[in-house]
C-alpha cells in the first residue's frame, strides 16, 4: 500500500477549500514536509530546480524521472512510495506537485488527482478560466510554500525567472502574473523584479548571466520554443532531457544552480528500471463526446498523467502500470 493512502480521507475533508494558506496546505497534505524522502521529477528546468530545492532544503533524494511517456527509477525504489514533483499525476495513491489546468470544467471530479498540490486547483481554476491560469513554475510555489528566499544575486534571480519560461509569460501575460503575484503566491523575489522583465536591460542580463552558460549543457530545447521574449527574440531553455545517457548534460545544469542559488546538487540513481507507457493526443472535445464526460475519457483510457495545454487539446499517457507492491 502506498503511503500517500493514509492521507486520503484527510484530503477529502476539505473538497471546497481553495485558499492559499501555508499551514494548511502543509497539515493538508502531510507529504509534503518530512525530510527524506525520494521523489521521481519531471524532465525540464523546472523540474530540476524544484528538486534541488527540496533536496537541499528537506533532504528528498531523486529515485527517478518521468518525461511523459518512460518512468525512469531506481530499481530498488517503488515509484508509488515517491513524491512526484513538477508533475499533475493522475492516480490515487500518488502524491504530486504540479501546476498545469487539469479540470476542463468546474463539474469536472478527476478523481485520480485527489493527491494532486496544483495552483490552479487550489484556486478552482479549470479550462473555462484559461486566460487566468497559473503563469509561473512548480519552483515559485514550493518557495512560497516553504517561505524559503534565494540569495540576492542577480543571476540567482534570474534563474528563478527562467523556471518554465515565467518571465516570458510576464512579458506576455502581465495582468494574469501581477495578480498571481500580488493576492496569491507572494514570492518576494519575483515581486522586486516585476516591473524589470519587460524591458531589455533584463533580457540582456538573461543572455549573458544564464543563457550563455545553459547553451554548454547542451540541453536548451531550441526546437520546443513555444513563445519567445519581447526584445532579444529569446526562447525559454528549459533544459528538456529524456533518457538517462543524457544526465551527464543535467549534471551541467545542476552544477550551475547549485553555484548560482547555494543549493547542493543531488544524486541520480546508477542504475535504472523502465516503465513505459504511451504518449497521445487528441481534440478534447471530441474524446468528451465519446466518452461522454471527462471523468470518463480518464477512466475508460486509464490516463496516467495529461496536460491541457489550450482550450481545444489534450496531451495524454496510457498504458502506464505502476506495481502496487
Amino acid at each position: 500500500m502506498s503511503r500517500f493512502t493514509r492521507y486520503s480521507s484527510l484530503v477529502t475533508q476539505y473538497p471546497s477549500l481553495i485558499m492559499f494558506d501555508r499551514i494548511d496546505l502543509l497539515t493538508r497534505y502531510a507529504w509534503l514536509k518530512p525530510i527524506n524522502q525520494p521523489m521521481i521529477i519531471g524532465n525540464d528546468l523546472d523540474a530540476l530546480l524544484s528538486a534541488q530545492f527540496l533536496h537541499d532544503y528537506l533532504g528528498w533524494t531523486v529515485a527517478g524521472f518521468y518525461n511523459y511517456t518512460t518512468v525512469y527509477h531506481d530499481p530498488g525504489i517503488n515509484p508509488l512510495d515517491c513524491t512526484w514533483v513538477d508533475l499533475d499525476i493522475h492516480h490515487p495513491l500518488i502524491g504530486s506537485i504540479g501546476h498545469h489546468i487539469l479540470r476542463p470544467t468546474p463539474t469536472d471530479r478527476i478523481p485520480g488527482h485527489q493527491l494532486t498540490v496544483n495552483p490552479n486547483l487550489l484556486r478552482g481554476i479549470d479550462q473555462v478560466d484559461f486566460t487566468r491560469k497559473y503563469p509561473l513554475g512548480t519552483i515559485h510555489f514550493l518557495l512560497w510554500l516553504h517561505d524559503q528566499r534565494i540569495p540576492r544575486k542577480r543571476a540567482a534571480t534570474l534563474l528563478l525567472w527562467l523556471a518554465d519560461s515565467a518571465w516570458i509569460n510576464t512579458q506576455h501575460y502581465r495582468p494574469n502574473v501581477r495578480t498571481w503575484l500580488a493576492d496569491w503566491l507572494p514570492v518576494p523575489e519575483l515581486i522586486a523584479t516585476f516591473d524589470e522583465t519587460n524591458t531589455g536591460d533584463f533580457e540582456e542580463d538573461m543572455r549573458d548571466q544564464v543563457l550563455t552558460t545553459l547553451d554548454i549543457a547542451e540541453l536548451a530545447d531550441a526546437d520546443n520554443i513555444q513563445r519567445r521574449s519581447k526584445f532579444l527574440n529569446l526562447g525559454g531553455h528549459q533544459c528538456v532531457w529524456n533518457k538517462p545517457d543524457e544526465l551527464i548534460k543535467v549534471r551541467r545544469v545542476t552544477d550551475l544552480i547549485e553555484r548560482k542559488l547555494g543549493w547542493k546538487r543531488p544524486k541520480f540513481p546508477n542504475h535504472w528500471a523502465a516503465v513505459e507507457g504511451r504518449r497521445r493526443s487528441g481534440a478534447l472535445p471530441d474524446l468528451i463526446s465519446r466518452h461522454g464526460s471527462f471523468d470518463a475519457f480518464l477512466a475508460n483510457e486509464r490516463v496516467f498523467s495529461y496536460v491541457i495545454p489550450n482550450r481545444n487539446r489534450i496531451n495524454f499517457t496510457t498504458g502506464l502500470v505502476l506495481d502496487n507492491k
